[in-house]
């Protein structure tokens, strides 16, 4: 990351954009996700998708019990308590910011699984990536 960091700054005097703004565009939905899975198994693509849905719903109904889940490749999924801290009231912009603190909260976590970290570490980033992280001034 910090590597990044470095690159950036040399190529552009933009900002960095924050974490949450630099998801990639491109997704994939379940009924693509469904299609590809039908097309490599040969089994019916509604078949698949109701396998999918029958499989998020015990997932969900375990992380609300809170169980952690184990994917093979992709790593563990764990709900976790994400403690009360001090935070500002910011009213819209409107007056003063109010000082408060927010509430304990589960949160949902994900561990990363080892071969998916090492696949993703082996991507080249490409000079167009590292420009769409900053914000042109």
């Amino acid at each position: 990351m910090q590597s990044i960091k470095k690159s950036l700054k040399e190529r552009s005097q933009g900002k960095l954009k924050k974490v949450y703004q630099r998801k990639p565009t491109e997704y994939l939905n379940m009924e693509d996700l469904s299609r590809q899975v039908s097309k490599e198994t040969g089994f019916a693509a509604t078949d698949i998708r109701e396998v999918l849905y029958a499989t998020l719903r015990i997932m969900v109904k375990a992380l609300t019990q809170k169980k952690y889940i184990k994917l093979p490749v992709i790593g563990m999924i764990y709900p976790t308590i994400r403690r009360s801290r001090s935070v500002n009231a910011l009213n819209g912009g409107i007056g003063k910011p109010i000082p408060m603190k927010s509430a304990d909260a589960w949160v949902l976590r994900l561990q990363p699984g080892a071969q998916i970290t090492r696949m993703l570490k082996e991507l080249k980033v490409t000079e167009e990536e590292l420009k769409s992280l900053t914000i042109e001034s």
